[in-house]
């Protein structure tokens, strides 16, 4: 290996096939890019469902563990505990130590056995994305929604703090024994140093980017890409994709459609994905009498995610709580759709190098309906605005710039574990 090319052990969940999104997305991303850049990357994951991935990488090599993720919590986090610590021993033995780059708490606490088991000091890099511990908190985590009945009301409360405590101090330990922790956002560091108490020192912020080949702006005109995916041409669209849960506001943006609509009822808004609020929401489009003015989709194939991009006049962010990044806000951007976000979590820190009025006042009603209006005005006034949110895409948020500054957060993490063993 070439001197200063690294053996990196990337640990956590990836997709089963490139088109998935989240964190797996991200975490595949970052591995794909860093063996570009001519490491050797190891990347060890749980088996799961569906085709395996294929890539023409030759640095990079993907693994499995030989448990699948399970439904219930404790079994993921011993299932990813138990994989790390196996996968990470087992390149110990095999070769010079690697970095290690941790996607998973689970996979951190791998990691801590296998330095403890080898008796070596393990270099280590925390992709911190969240922390699931305050989704549960809250009640906006996916695992946390019950449709039990009476019994699952009962019980809820007492599951849920017991699967806070347990993720909150696989979280803590975790950040505690990484030698470095990169977080894509300002907000999701913040995040993390208010629950755990955690050394600044120890954090560098990597923002996420995105893949401007697969994500950009329509080489025909968007009335073409309007009829191929059977939308109407002349009208104005707005597009949002979020899993449908509370936290991600649908509903807040639905009940703003009927005041927008009032005003300009050539409004078409166009949700996609699926989640536990789709028969609330449908149910509340028909009782606003919103049936000509709003499609929910469902969930949309991965291989049509760029056309509705483009296809939208505007994407709208509606996050009423703990928006860690935001892909999709990226996305959007280097198709040359404008996104307007509510100013929650990570996404002021992308919209505001925009301007002030890609981002609503707040999160309710009001504010949502009041910025859809005022875009509107902007975009009739504007002509520029498209090529400016994929210059910005362009200059700031691809994955080769993401690689390289991970890069050196892997090599600060093999120096700062050479002092400490010095």
């Amino acid at each position: 290996m070439k001197p200063g090319r690294l053996p990196i052990l990337s640990l956590g969940d990836l997709p089963t096939t490139q088109a998935m999104g989240g964190t797996r997305r991200v975490a595949l991303e970052l591995c794909l890019a860093l063996a570009q850049r001519g490491h050797q990357v190891t990347a060890a994951a749980p088996w799961t469902n569906g085709e395996e991935l294929v890539h023409d990488v030759a640095n990079l090599e993907i693994q499995r563990f030989g448990s699948r993720r399970t439904k219930s919590f404790v079994g993921n986090q011993v299932t990813m505990a138990w994989g790390a610590y196996r996968a990470a021993r087992f390149s110990m033995r095999q070769s010079r130590t690697p970095v290690i780059l941790s996607h998973h708490s689970g996979a951190c606490t791998g990691t801590s056995w296998a330095s403890r088991v080898l008796g070596k000091q393990i270099p280590s890099v925390f992709m911190f994305y969240a922390s699931h511990a305050d989704e549960i908190r809250t009640g906006a985590h996916q695992y946390e929604r019950w449709n039990s009945g009476q019994l699952g009301t009962l019980i809820h409360p007492a599951v849920s703090r017991l699967k806070t405590k347990q993720m909150a101090w696989a979280e803590a330990a975790g950040l505690r024994s990484a030698s470095r922790i990169v977080t894509l956002s300002q907000y999701a560091r913040e995040w993390a140093q208010q629950l755990y108490g955690i050394d600044d020192s120890k954090f560098t912020l990597v923002p996420a980017g995105v893949d401007t080949q697969r994500f950009c702006p329509p080489q025909d005109e968007i009335h073409a890409v309007r009829r191929r995916l059977g939308l109407p041409d002349k009208r104005f669209i707005l597009f949002t994709l979020r899993n449908l849960h509370p936290r991600m506001g649908v509903d807040v943006l639905v009940q703003a459609m009927p005041e927008v609509v009032a005003r300009h009822p050539d409004t078409l808004l166009i949700i996609g994905g699926s989640g536990l609020l789709l028969e609330p929401l449908r149910q509340m489009v028909t009782k606003l009498n919103l049936q000509d003015h709003v499609r929910l989709m469902g969930r949309l194939d991965e291989a049509v995610l760029p056309a509705y991009y483009q296809a939208a006049d505007v994407f709208v962010l509606p996050t009423q709580s703990m928006e860690g990044f935001g892909m999709v806000t990226l996305e959007a951007l280097a198709c040359g759709t404008p996104v307007l976000g509510t100013p929650i979590g990570a996404t002021p820190e992308i919209l505001s190098q925009l301007g002030k009025e890609f981002l609503f006042d707040g999160p309710g009603v009001p504010a949502l309906r009041d910025g859809i209006l005022r875009m509107r005005v902007e975009l009739s006034r504007r002509s520029d605005i498209r090529i400016q949110c994929r210059r910005m895409v362009e200059e700031k948020y691809t994955w080769a710039a993401s690689a390289a500054k991970l890069e050196a957060v892997l090599h600060s993490a093999i120096e700062s574990t050479k002092g400490s063993s010095a």
